[in-house]
């Protein structure tokens, strides 16, 4: 709605000294003034171009006073622009929600039994945990994303993969204290670097919402058993999808397939991923790994420390995981209607898996609309369950957005410290190279001991983004990166 500003206090003029009158716009334009006995007329573009809208004070001549006015009248031109001139949002937007507030957690000591990671467990469920519908979801923005530099062996079989995540505001309850980011911990042998957040993304994580006892009690979750990660990208339009499109000045509304094997838009890749197993932590009942929270009985003798019953894998996952995709707003368009919102569910090309299929409901208001996925592994009896879903507003235009593609290609590094001492050799290295391609962000480019020190060339044959008829398997960092000039 297009709107004047005009105050009737600085306009005294009498009822009926005053006009609008609408006098161009385009062709096929149907909208109306409103509101034109006020000081404040207004009306809708109907259509893109160009709307001329007259105000005249006095159209009939006036006498104000003693003196005779005659007609004052002045044009004012406003060009409609179509959104579609305009690149879509590419970052997701949250619905209006609801905060809480971190949790205080008053008896956490006594839950540790007053410490833990020597000789008593490291961590210790919050609440007492009963089964898969103890598991607490978290969803929020990634803020890190990386590899423990080291990690206990007593309680790891491998280095956990740590994810800081800021918490939404509905989720701010599982945050104690202070804490503002909450850490997501699972070691790296059973969560596959294709499934891993990059820093910029979002994600959904079920897991055991825990104490971390031996680094003064944060809460985390740890260990998790499903996420789902949300990484702002351009997707594909499958070439048999409707959508709407852009061509020059001309929108068709619903242009049916062929769209072609090249048309992008911005989106959101997900990709699901649940495991049964977590590592060491809760592998073996070991003293120190994870159990239900401890309390104090006071008997005859003294005040006895009670350790909670000890977590062991493989996890349940008989329930119903349900989590959000908060998509980029809507594209607005002015003159033809609501674009489509397009959705594709896939087998997840590094990691399939048999069970049902993700169930997709579209929620909010529009433009700000999102989809809620339901998955139901009631009756799932596998120990892995992945899919992948793209999702995004089906609006094309010949030249993709003005997408553009990046190759990385990493021809050496020079090591200035492998981290190791003289006496111990070169550095015991796991090294991970993570770009945001959308579709494989994470390569392992070293896994081994006494291996790196000073200039690595790997063996002349440099690591690279790009499709397997450019890069060989064993030097691929990925597909090339697509990004939208908007897009960081």
């Amino acid at each position: 709605e297009v709107r004047s500003n005009c105050s009737a206090a600085y306009y005294p003029l009498p009822a009926g000294a005053f006009a609008w009158q609408l006098v161009s716009q385009p062709a096929d334009s149907g909208t109306q003034l409103g509101d034109t006995n006020t000081m404040s007329a207004a009306f809708t573009p109907d259509r893109a171009g160009n709307y001329t809208i007259r105000f005249s004070a006095c159209p009939n001549g006036c006498t104000v006073g003693a003196k005779e006015v005659g007609t004052t009248a002045f044009d004012l031109t406003v060009e409609a622009v179509d959104a579609l001139a305009l690149p879509p949002a590419t970052q997701p937007v949250l619905p209006s929600q609801t905060a809480t507030k971190p949790s205080k957690i008053p008896d956490a000591n006594e839950k540790c039994l007053g410490g833990g990671g020597v000789v008593d467990p490291q961590w210790v469920t919050v609440n007492q945990w009963t089964g898969a519908e103890s598991y607490e979801l978290l969803e929020g923005s990634v803020e890190k994303s990386h590899i423990s530099r080291k990690d206990n062996p007593l309680n790891h079989d491998s280095q956990d993969h740590n994810v800081h995540v800021r918490p939404d505001p509905p989720f701010q309850h599982l945050l104690r204290g202070s804490q503002t980011l909450m850490e997501v911990e699972w070691e790296r042998n059973h969560f596959p670097e294709v499934f891993r957040p990059t820093p910029g993304d979002r994600a959904s994580v079920f897991g055991f919402w825990i104490l971390d006892c031996g680094h003064d009690g944060p809460t985390e979750i740890h260990p998790p058993v499903a996420i789902a990660v949300h990484r702002p990208r351009a997707i594909p339009i499958d070439a048999s999808a409707t959508v709407s499109y852009a061509s020059g000045d001309d929108v068709i509304p619903f242009f049916s397939s062929p769209v072609g094997t090249n048309v992008f838009v911005p989106g959101i890749v997900t990709d699901i991923y649940i495991n049964q197993q977590a590592g060491e932590v809760t592998n073996n009942c070991s003293d120190t790994g994870l159990h239900q929270p401890g309390h104090y009985i006071v008997t005859p003798q003294g005040v006895l420390a009670v350790t909670g019953a000890c977590i062991r894998s493989p996890h349940p996952l008989n329930r119903v995981f349900t989590f959000n995709i908060f998509l980029p707003p809507r594209p607005q368009l002015t003159t033809k209607g609501a674009v489509p919102l397009y959705t594709r569910i896939e087998p997840h090309p590094f990691g399939f898996s048999t069970g049902p299929e993700p169930q997709l409901t579209v929620l909010g208001t529009a433009p700000n609309l999102y989809i809620q996925v339901s998955i139901d592994l009631t009756n799932f009896t596998g120990r892995t369950y992945t899919r992948r879903i793209l999702s995004g507003w089906a609006l094309a235009s010949p030249d993709n957005w003005g997408l553009r593609r990046w190759k990385v290609r990493l021809n050496n590094l020079d090591v200035h410290d492998d981290g190791d001492s003289f006496v111990r050799g070169d550095g015991d290295w796991r090294f991970w190279f993570n770009t945001n391609n959308g579709f494989s962000e994470w390569t392992k480019l070293f896994d081994c001991d006494g291996c790196v020190h000073g200039v690595e060339s790997f063996g002349g044959r440099p690591w690279q983004t790009g499709d397997s008829s450019e890069v060989a398997n064993d030097r691929s960092l990925g597909p090339d990166l697509l990004r939208f000039p908007q897009q960081t």
